[in-house]
């Protein structure tokens, strides 16, 4: 059996050389964890604008119905007939109908 004489310069430098290269790819993990978990937080703060601007939009249409709708009732109590309140508020005359009948 040979005997090789044991190198400690060698086994620092190796044991340097894992040691950097763990620490490396740990670093590497953890920045790649960083990145998607950024990701992750812009996706979510997207969607709750896109949440909120749907939101904002669906109040406005019903506002844009509520005021339209008391537009066409404050025409009908003064007497209009449909197809007035129709070309005053350039609606169609069934939507005017539509509308009076909703009630």
């Amino acid at each position: 059996m040979i005997l090789q004489e044991y190198d400690e310069d060698l086994h620092i430098r190796n044991e340097k050389e894992i040691s950097f290269q763990d620490g490396y790819e740990k670093e590497c993990r953890d920045a790649e964890d960083k990145v998607l978990a950024e990701k992750q937080r812009a996706d979510d703060e997207k969607r709750c604008a896109d949440d909120e601007r749907k939101r904002a939009d669906n109040e406005k249409k019903r506002a844009d119905n509520i005021n339209s709708l008391n537009k066409v009732l404050m025409l009908k109590l003064k007497g209009k007939s449909n197809e007035e309140i129709a070309d005053s508020l350039h609606l169609s005359p069934a939507a005017v109908h539509q509308m009076l009948d909703n009630i």
